[in-house]
């Protein structure tokens, strides 16, 4: 039986969502940023970069989370529950609260993002940086349809980098598709 109070699993399992926010400095700082001006901070600028409009960068985060849960959704439908939900994610929707997953999934936003889409899409380009993603979520290795849709989340995320070179907003795009994907998958039960 497990007597960890489940506050800490909370603290924990979001700490180590931020050990990508590690993973990722080093490269930022001595691969990425010497690439920039003087005093740019690819990622880091305001809303969105390039000339490209708040609302057009806004819509288009929402348009990654649509597309990423109708394809999660078809999934779910055409192939079937127990072929796209780990015991991972079975604890995170049984065990965890809605609350109990902002900083779980905030954590998550901005971590993979600034490692998959910051440095890596600058680095190696979108689709390498998909399928590090994707590799990032090794666990799901027995379930190929659910790393399929962890690709396509990336690629979609990495799209809505290269068009607006904003870290915040893919951050706010990954972090409300992993809440939606919990909401989706009570809902469906």
């Amino acid at each position: 039986m497990d007597t960890m109070p489940h506050w800490l699993h909370v603290l924990l399992w979001t700490a180590g969502e931020l050990v990508f926010a590690l993973v990722a400095l080093p490269p930022y700082v001595f691969l990425v940023l010497p690439k920039c001006d003087a005093g740019a901070l690819p990622g880091f600028s305001p809303l969105v970069a390039n000339g490209v409009s708040p609302f057009l960068g806004a819509a288009l985060a929402v348009l990654v989370v649509v597309a990423g849960l109708g394809l999660a959704f078809l999934l779910l439908r055409v192939v079937g529950r127990d072929k796209i939900v780990t015991d991972e994610i079975e604890m995170l929707e049984s065990e965890f609260s809605m609350l109990d997953l902002v900083p779980v999934f905030a954590a998550a936003g901005f971590a993979e993002e600034f490692l998959f889409r910051v440095v890596c899409v600058d680095l190696l380009g979108p689709i390498v940086a998909a399928i590090l993603f994707t590799a990032a979520h090794f666990s799901y290795w027995k379930q190929p349809y659910l790393l399929l849709s962890v690709f396509v989340l990336g690629l979609l995320l990495g799209g809505l980098y290269v068009f607006t070179q904003s870290l915040l907003l893919c951050a706010i795009a990954h972090f409300a598709y992993n809440m939606a994907i919990i909401g989706l998958l009570r809902s469906m039960q």
